[in-house]
């Protein structure tokens, strides 16, 4: 949760998550690896990730929604369970005019 939380947003890229992970890591942490931890984030529903669908368009991929969803390691996009965005302090990200991410 503490890489979620230095992420600050709702959603996030892997990269992003895999760098706060790398910065947040202690030696007291049971999964050295940040692509592990995203996939035991994902197995117990706190992360969803955007699979794109055959004929356009995306979905968000719920563990809890659909207990067979398996994890996909290519996977770029994820969005935190919107039950533990207040408890994370997250926000959703904002878009400027062009389309682009605004960070304030």
């Amino acid at each position: 949760m503490a890489a979620l939380r230095d992420i600050g947003y709702v959603t996030f890229i892997k990269s992003q998550f895999e760098e706060a992970y790398d910065r947040l890591k202690t030696s007291k942490n049971k999964v050295s690896d940040a692509g592990e931890a995203l996939k035991r984030l994902f197995e117990y529903s706190v992360v969803a990730y955007l699979r794109p669908r055959s004929g356009g368009g995306s979905d968000w991929v719920w563990k809890y929604k659909n207990r067979t969803s398996t994890y996909d390691a290519r996977a770029e996009r994820f969005r935190v369970h919107p039950g533990l965005i207040e408890f994370a302090s997250l926000r959703e990200e904002r878009r400027s005019s062009s389309g682009s991410p605004d960070e304030d």
